[in-house]
């Protein structure tokens, strides 16, 4: 885990933990968790959530990275879950496409169903570096939502809404489109760069919002929340 000085993961997991189990959110999606708070965070919403996610890399690691979904085990069956990585060969593990000179990156898809209809959520978090590499992997993303009833894509783009609604080139609405800076670098430096996109068939209940969680001059992370409610 980065040692981030005051923002440093020791201080604010509880403020998180605390903050996921009083959501009531049904599905919660989250990037850059180590295996030690996956299994610190699948204990703590055990009552209430069923986690998925894997790391990128090829070989189990201390610091290596999952892109989380978890949901509510009273509202959904879980389907299906695959775990692909974002490459010219997306079922081979740590791969990366040939532009990408630092982490592989990946994404977790599961097929949630509910009482509502059955839902595919893709939870992702592309790369900070490489602008080739994130419009081929978010491209391979929608390239498998597309093929999906109801589909949700959601993550940390590492882009501009311009750049990123050039790419899904309306094959998905953005429900998140609007909404202020969501990457704060804990007060340093502001970005809209997290996203919602769901298919055409899949209708919003409220507007979104990006949730502002400072306490006590705590930032909750690097990023704020950002909800979406749909059905």
């Amino acid at each position: 885990m980065a040692d981030d000085g005051a923002n440093s993961w020791k201080f604010r997991k509880s403020f998180v933990y605390e903050y996921l189990l009083n959501s009531g959110a049904d599905v919660i999606c989250l990037q850059e968790i180590v295996p030690e708070v996956k299994s610190e965070l699948t204990k703590v919403l055990a009552g209430v959530y069923e986690c998925v996610g894997k790391g990128r890399l090829a070989e189990p690691k201390e610091y290596d990275e999952i892109n989380l979904v978890a949901f509510k085990k009273s509202k959904f069956k879980l389907l299906a879950s695959e775990h692909f990585w974002l490459s010219d060969t997306p079922d081979i593990a740590g791969s990366r496409y040939p532009s990408q000179e630092h982490w592989p990156r990946t994404c977790t898809h599961v097929t949630l169903k509910s009482e509502n209809g059955t839902y595919d959520i893709f939870a992702t978090h592309l790369d900070n570096v490489d602008g080739i590499a994130r419009e081929k992997g978010l491209n391979l993303i929608f390239s498998h939502a597309e093929s999906c009833g109801k589909a949700i894509v959601c993550g940390d783009f590492n882009d501009t809404p311009d750049n990123v609604h050039k790419w899904v080139d309306g094959r998905f609405k953005d429900l998140t489109e609007g909404l202020p800076p969501t990457y704060t670098e804990f007060g340093k430096d502001y970005k809209k760069i997290d996203y919602v996109f769901v298919s055409k068939n899949v209708n919003k209940l409220s507007e979104s919002f990006c949730d502002e969680q400072i306490k006590d001059g705590l930032y909750i992370s690097d990023h704020f929340p950002v909800w979406v409610e749909v059905y």
